[in-house]
């Protein structure tokens, strides 16, 4: 009996003691769960929301010159013609002929512009010149005999929509200025154009659909009387493929189609 005693005594000590050992690997076991799961939602954390912000109440304030170089990049537009045509008494378009390209880089930037006349030829060109931003920083105009004549310099937002274009002579007397209005999406909505003594001298507005697209501009004298309008037709890619032309009195003019050429 005293034997069976013993026995017992060392049997429970042995199970008390295993018991103790269970119980602290699995509290080891827990913290080391709870520090897993701890330091994932750490990380969570201080991983950056990446989503879009409003930046205010009408919605995400946009860029829509770098959303066209975006567009032009992936579509590997390499120049863009427009070709202008009159229209007869019945409405039939004669009279063809280009009346500006616009070049584009394989990065969808636009370095230059040229501009013809009645007769085909050069009238004005224009080059650009962007900082490490993307952002137009200086535009020269040439005139129809190759020799640079204007100046351009411009100044943006805090979103870098352009706000303000000053145009000088070559010698750097300041001429005119232009100022522009954006609406809460950044969809541009006023183009004034002033003369150095800041009256005005010519106004645009803009008009645009449900998906942003511009579908009219409506442009005027300093009287405030209309000059012309112009509505605009787009591809399924959202590019402008047509323009419409009216006068003040709400007749058509002429049409103006784009010709896109790729890389």
């Amino acid at each position: 009996m005293t034997y069976i005693k013993i026995f017992r005594n060392s049997f429970e000590k042995i199970f008390v003691k295993r018991n103790i050992f269970l119980v602290i690997v699995f509290s080891i076991l827990a913290l080391m769960l709870a520090g897993c799961s701890s330091s994932k939602e750490t990380e969570k954390k201080e991983i950056p929301n990446e989503k879009p912000v409003k930046i205010n109440n009408l919605g995400i304030i946009k860029n829509k010159e770098f959303e066209e170089r975006k567009l032009f990049k992936a579509e590997k537009i390499k120049s863009i013609d427009k070709v202008s045509f009159n229209l007869n008494s019945n409405g039939k378009p004669y009279n063809g002929r280009k009346t500006s390209k616009i070049n584009f880089n394989r990065n969808g930037f636009s370095n230059e512009a040229v501009f013809y006349n009645n007769k085909g030829k050069i009238e004005n060109k224009y080059t650009y010149k962007y900082n490490v931003n993307g952002y137009r920083i200086e535009t020269i105009r040439f005139n129809s005999n190759g020799k640079p004549d204007k100046r351009y310099t411009y100044e943006y937002n805090k979103y870098g929509n352009k706000i303000k274009a000053t145009r000088y002579s070559i010698e750097g007397a300041m001429e005119k200025l232009y100022i522009y209005e954006y609406d809460g999406n950044g969809n541009l909505i006023k183009d004034l154009w002033l003369n150095a003594d800041s009256t005005l001298d010519y106004k645009i507005e803009y008009k645009y659909d449900s998906k942003g697209n511009k579908i009219e501009s409506d442009a005027y004298l300093p009287n405030g009387n209309m000059d012309y309008k112009i509505k605009y037709l787009y591809d399924k890619k959202g590019n402008i493929i047509e323009e419409l032309h009216y006068n003040s009195d709400g007749h058509r003019t002429g049409i103006t189609q784009y010709v896109y050429k790729y890389y």
